[in-house]
């Protein structure tokens, strides 16, 4: 947003559904900031591409099912089965998580301005930022939230062989081509998303500046 712009809309979506009172000492007077961003894929498409609440609580309890197999206990909290961030706040997954991110956690250096996540050897999704800043800023949350995919995902298949950078270069522009759905958001937000048959590809722009400040990818 420019400097002084005054109020602004902005769309969100809740991931716990069907709680009406506060949770211990916590404030029911104004809303407390959660320190991860949504995990899995499906969750990431129900809020970009569905923009469905009802999408959203549906993958919310996908992921948790998943994650509830993962670990070998269930992953719903007593206090509020539906939350999400309670789910991912549990001991054993932040046990597990930690796992994951034991020598991964080093900051990005250089002029790197986004990553390519696989799971399984599978090549899953992506985000590219508009500079190396803030990329950097972002980048443990980044991390945390494929780490919970990959939790979920977890496997005793042997994985595929990881692709060539070749491939992955390829994989990053498969939807490029496709016809730009565009939504306008005050004051001066281009939000595009492309639907190809195996990914989307979501683009946040200021229309003030000609790069995009953030490209996600998701493979379907």
């Amino acid at each position: 947003m420019p400097a002084k712009s005054g109020r602004v809309p902005i769309p969100v979506f809740c991931v716990e559904a069907a709680r009406w009172h506060k949770r211990h000492s916590e404030s029911d007077v104004h809303f407390s900031k959660s320190s991860d961003f949504v995990a899995s894929k499906k969750l990431r498409a129900a809020v970009n591409a569905r923009k469905s609440q009802g999408a959203v609580w549906e993958s919310v309890e996908e992921e948790q099912a998943k994650l509830s197999e993962s670990i070998g206990l269930c992953a719903k909290a007593a206090m509020s089965p539906s939350s999400l961030q309670l789910s991912y706040e549990m001991k054993e997954t932040a046990a597990a998580v930690k796992d994951y991110l034991s020598g991964l956690e080093s900051t990005p250096s250089g002029e790197s301005v986004g990553v390519v996540w696989a799971i399984n050897g599978k090549l899953s999704h992506a985000d590219i930022y508009g500079s190396p800043a803030l990329f950097r800023k972002v980048w443990k949350k980044l991390l945390r939230a494929a780490a919970f995919e990959a939790i979920g995902e977890r496997t005793d298949k042997p994985a595929e062989p990881l692709r060539d950078v070749a491939e992955v270069s390829a994989w990053l522009e498969e939807a490029a081509a496709v016809a730009a759905e565009e939504e306008n958001l005050p004051p001066r937000t281009l939000l595009s998303t492309r639907r190809a048959k195996a990914q989307l590809r979501f683009e946040t722009r200021d229309t003030a500046v000609a790069e995009p400040i953030h490209l996600s990818i998701l493979a379907q």
